[in-house]
């Protein structure tokens, strides 16, 4: 009997040894990575092993961070089985500073991250090298000319045709890979010589070369017009037929107008065969003159042309006369209000009025009116303040008859000058897809345009003319890259040159990061780590769709939201399920984004609706 009681306790002792090695097992504590673990360089679009030890029991998560931070999820739920085959995508961006980190899905506090970084270089190939144009050749517009390169990279490529650094027109948006585009430069591209070539990797624009030097386009079909007359001495009559001759090697029609001070003042033919030869019918009312020269130019590329070396004679009507008389010059006008514009005349007709600035037609103030020596002209509110305005009249049957004002007179804005941003104005941290208020002062008139700057550039249009009450309320669109250096600019509608900007940079951060390690939920602000919100395994298709899109979740998802490229929600469903299927007949094609909500955890995926 002791014999069996004694035995019966040894049973338990060894029975709750077991227990308790089992419970230790089930809630191990450590993740080691063991590769990439520092050092190694895998490439873009090969397959390599992601390995780890560890004592835990359950199915890890592995990311991929960069610089530390989360860049992508590699897997989201796996067996724990110590190697993960990971297939690292073919547009993968080249790194140096790439690390993986291994979670449990069961506790995402023990997890281990790579003890120093790896590289990652581009996949199928990451160079390519324009090899012409590559600097110091001579193309010619309307011929034909070979783009060539060398390149390791698959799939087809990019050509643009940059000016000056920007890029000018597109040469082929998607070509084979072969190394070599024959190219038909087109007829009317203006000549420079600042133009370059860049190729880029279509699946992967990162990967590009641009041509190493400037290259030359001429002109098409010749470079050259030569007025013979008249050339400088000739005197016509009005009302008979003089013959306007001149040579060229230029292929396509021309231009030829009358000058008069060096100043257009007819246009004789707009567009007339390249012959060498013009039988012009001078007018009978044409105002006699001895300072007339002709121009003539090729229409398709102006840059090409010639006038008359000297000036030659046309004996026609006597001149009248138009006086202006205000605003004649030092006169200060402000926007928005009335002034008279006052002149004297011995013409007979309507008369035409326009503005001038910097001695180049603005805008029209009057078409035809009739020549009672004055007009009441409202000055637009939104006209751009100046000091270099002079006001032209002219006779409307005939706009040889005309006078400008003798110097500039001034347009200041009117309904006040100043705009101040108040908010954001700097150090600011606003999260994708909150709403913030962006606020300012002024004393101007009429809406004002807010925009969105990133490195002084703008990249976002907010709103094209709201009303100047002070605030304007901004939400902020899922697809809004965070970043460090934004501002906001708000300008006049009426007067663009009226504007300001935020005086510092402020912050746009994601909404899954609005503090770092803090979930962007408010219901889960307690949380303790981000890493404690898994991403859902989640699949949408087909991409681009038609009238339909199935989402597939490993979870349930408690909110679906549609938006367009503004950020407006045009659909929202709470299916509270693992799948949904969206009916997107009736909408616009085009881009459009689903944020998905599963667990507190939010999603933001970019879809085409064909």
């Amino acid at each position: 009997m002791k014999t069996f009681k004694r035995m019966k306790m040894f049973l338990a002792v060894v029975s709750l040894a077991v227990c308790f090695m089992g419970f230790t097992n089930a809630f191990g504590a450590t993740v080691t990575v063991t590769s990439p673990n520092g050092g190694e360089t895998w490439a873009a679009g090969t397959p390599n092993a992601i390995t780890y030890t560890s004592d835990i029991i359950g199915n890890v998560r592995i990311t991929l961070l960069k610089g530390g931070v989360q860049y992508s999820l590699i897997v989201g739920n796996i067996p724990n089985n110590g190697t993960f085959n990971w297939l690292i995508p073919v547009n993968m961006a080249a790194g140096t500073d790439f690390t993986v980190k291994v979670a449990s899905c069961t506790d995402p506090t023990v997890f281990d991250v790579s003890d120093a970084s790896f590289s990652i270089t581009g996949g199928a190939g990451s160079v390519i090298n324009v090899t012409a144009p590559n600097g110091g050749e001579t193309w010619t517009a309307g011929t034909s000319n070979t783009i060539t390169w060398t390149s390791d990279v698959t799939g087809n490529v990019k050509i643009s045709l940059l000016k000056n650094g920007v890029q000018f027109s597109l040469v082929a948006l998607s070509v084979a890979n072969s190394g070599t585009f024959t190219w038909l430069i087109p007829a009317g591209l203006a000549q420079g010589t600042d133009y370059t070539v860049k190729i880029s990797s279509v699946a992967n624009p990162a990967i590009n070369d641009v041509s190493d030097a400037n290259f030359t386009i001429n002109a098409g079909g010749g470079t050259t017009l030569t007025i013979t007359s008249p050339n400088g001495g000739e005197t016509w009559a009005a009302g008979t037929n003089n013959t306007i001759t001149w040579t060229s090697d230029i292929v396509g029609n021309v231009r030829i107008t009358l000058l008069k001070g060096g100043l257009q003042c007819a246009l004789i033919a707009s567009m007339v065969p390249n012959t060498g030869t013009f039988n012009w019918l001078t007018p009978a009312t044409i105002i006699s003159g001895t300072e007339y020269t002709v121009k003539i130019s090729s229409c398709t590329n102006p840059l090409i042309g010639d006038v008359s070396d000297a000036d030659f004679t046309i004996n026609g009507v006597a001149p009248t006369t138009i006086t202006v008389t205000a605003p004649n010059g030092g006169e200060t006008w402000t926007a928005g209000t009335y002034n008279n514009i006052t002149w004297t005349s011995d013409v007979i007709g309507n008369i035409k009025i326009v503005l001038l600035k910097g001695g180049i037609q603005y805008s029209l103030i009057a078409f035809s009116i009739p020549n009672t020596g004055s007009f009441n002209w409202r000055i637009p509110a939104g006209i751009l303040p100046g000091t270099d305005y002079t006001v032209k009249i002219m006779k409307n049957s005939n706009p040889l008859i005309n006078d400008v004002s003798d110097a500039n007179f001034s347009i200041v804005a009117g309904g006040g000058t100043s705009i101040t941003v108040i908010a954001p104005n700097g150090g600011e941290s606003l999260t994708v897809g909150t709403t913030n208020n962006i606020t300012w002062t002024s004393n101007i008139l009429g809406n004002v345009r807010i925009v969105l700057l990133k490195g002084g550039i703008q990249v976002r249009l907010i709103a094209s003319g709201t009303p100047n009450d002070g605030t304007h309320n901004w939400l902020i669109p899922p697809f809004v890259i965070p970043g460090t250096d934004y501002k906001i600019r708000i300008s006049s509608c009426l007067n663009p040159a009226i504007s300001d900007v935020s005086d510092l940079d402020f912050l746009i951060i994601a909404a899954d990061n609005a503090t770092p390690g803090t979930p962007e939920n408010s219901a889960l602000k307690d949380a303790t780590s981000a890493d404690e919100l898994t991403a859902p395994v989640l699949k949408l298709y087909p991409n681009p769709a038609t009238d339909r899109l199935n989402i597939v979740a490993d979870r349930s998802m408690s909110n679906v939201r549609l938006m367009n490229t503004t950020g407006q929600t045009v659909y929202s469903s709470s299916p509270d399920s693992k799948q949904v299927t969206l009916n997107l007949a009736g909408f616009n094609s085009g881009i459009y984004f689903v944020r998905i909500e599963t667990e507190g955890v939010i999603t933001t995926h970019k879809i085409v609706l064909k």
